[in-house]
């Protein structure tokens, strides 16, 4: 089985978070497509159907508020001002692209959620 994008389970997942105004039901499901990408939705996926909704949808959560950013921003925000407007950033070096993972919350946690299926080797038989 695969994991279907609700974008009303997914609001009420995350409530708060992600408004219709900024947020469209599109825009969502472009973003759950993209975090199926990262994370395997597919038949044979190593995380088993119960776990891998609220993995899916944490990693939508990231990929949405990421794709909200500026394009032009990347990195990991080391320190922000109001006055003139300066923002710095850092890309950490991490294996694994956990850097990426950890550019928000919701990543944090997807990638926490995600260790026990990424820390050994699958072998197939």
């Amino acid at each position: 089985m695969i994991v279907s994008f609700d974008p009303m389970k997914f609001r009420e997942t995350f409530p708060d978070a992600f408004p219709v105004a900024v947020y469209s039901d599109a825009y969502l499901q472009s973003c759950f497509n993209r975090a199926c990408v990262q994370i395997s939705n597919a038949e044979g996926s190593v995380i088993p159907f119960d776990q891998r909704e609220p993995i899916l949808y944490l990693a939508t959560a990231h990929v949405a508020i990421l794709g909200k950013r500026d394009a032009t921003l990347t990195g990991q925000i080391t320190s922000a001002g109001q006055g003139s407007e300066n923002v710095s950033v850092a890309v950490a070096q991490a294996p694994f692209n956990k850097a990426w993972w950890f550019l928000t919350a919701y990543g944090q946690e997807c990638w926490m959620a995600c260790k026990p299926y990424t820390s050994f080797v699958w072998v197939s038989p």
